[in-house]
């Protein structure tokens, strides 16, 4: 046994610990921010807001219910500003 051998246990351990600290704040808080943020924005509809859809849609919240909700789609050639 040596007595000097314990050392090299932490510096074999903190490239794990550096890399996980890492990915922490490169990956997970961003992400556990974004979430806020739409649970937020999801909390704050209500019925007649104006939404655009990621795909593009245009149209107005009709009902809201837990899951999913009612929206009605203007035609193409009548777009809201």
């Amino acid at each position: 046994m040596q007595a000097g051998g314990g050392g090299m246990g932490w510096l074999s351990v903190a490239p794990l610990i550096f890399i996980f600290a890492i990915f922490y704040f490169l990956l997970i808080l961003p992400q556990q921010r974004r979430q806020k943020k739409w649970t937020a924005m999801l909390d704050a509809l209500k019925t007649g807001d104006k939404v655009v859809t990621s795909g593009g849609l245009r149209g107005t919240i009709m009902a809201l219910k837990m899951i999913p909700f009612i929206c009605a789609f203007l035609p193409i050639t009548s777009c809201w500003k």
